[in-house]
């Protein structure tokens, strides 16, 4: 009798590990939409929308993403490379039409995607900006 309580407890976790280790890989996929916020040219601070839709290759995420409010009209770019972790990611990517490349870095919490991107613009130096997005339903 003991030892089948004991084979039970292994299995459940066993189960566990295995769903976990599932949900994360699977976990960041799909539709995000909420917000960034980030420096403006005037040295204050801008906030717009953005939307990014994430899946995997392999064992690699990818991704593309837009951003509105951003004194240029929307901004589209992609990310090509990036790797998980538990609950977070770190990616790179590149903004189309312009070329500047950037770094991304992302924790999620349940159906909530927090983060920030930073951009290598052509001149030196890096633009910092963070994100919030709620996992929702591609409008397309």
């Amino acid at each position: 009798m003991q030892k089948s309580v004991i084979m039970v407890g292994l299995l459940l976790a066993l189960l566990l590990v295995a769903v976990t280790a599932a949900w994360a890989a699977t976990g960041f996929a799909g539709y995000w939409v909420g917000t960034w916020t980030g420096p403006s040219p005037d040295g204050g601070t801008r906030t717009g929308e953005m939307q990014l839709q994430l899946s995997y290759s392999g064992s690699t995420l990818v991704g593309n993403f837009k951003l509105s409010n951003t004194g240029e009209g929307p901004v589209w770019g992609e990310m090509d490379q990036s790797t998980v972790s538990g609950n977070s990611f770190t990616g790179t990517g590149v903004f189309i039409g312009s070329g500047d490349n950037l770094t991304m870095k992302g924790t999620l919490n349940g159906d909530t995607l927090t983060g920030g991107f930073n951009i290598q613009l052509v001149k030196p130096g890096a633009d910092t900006y963070t994100f919030t997005l709620q996992r929702g339903t591609n409008p397309q």
